[in-house]
């Protein structure tokens, strides 16, 4: 019998790979100046949202991965 994991693995490993793409670009966003000011608060805002959302994303994911 084929399990989930095995069947999905190539799939998940592409989804993981941009996941991590993703989240290494989001948090390069409060070093850059390239959008100017009303939008760059909103713009760092959201990463240091995401950042944190993404420790939490991590933790589930962790513990889904070894059930």
């Amino acid at each position: 019998m084929v399990k989930y994991q095995e069947l999905w693995n190539e799939e998940n490993t592409n989804i993981t790979e941009r996941y991590d793409l993703a989240m290494e670009r989001i948090l390069e966003i409060p070093a850059e100046n390239r959008v100017a000011e009303p939008y760059r608060a909103y713009f760092n805002q959201m990463a240091a949202f995401t950042a944190k959302s993404r420790n939490w994303q991590e933790c589930s994911f962790a513990r889904i991965s070894t059930a």
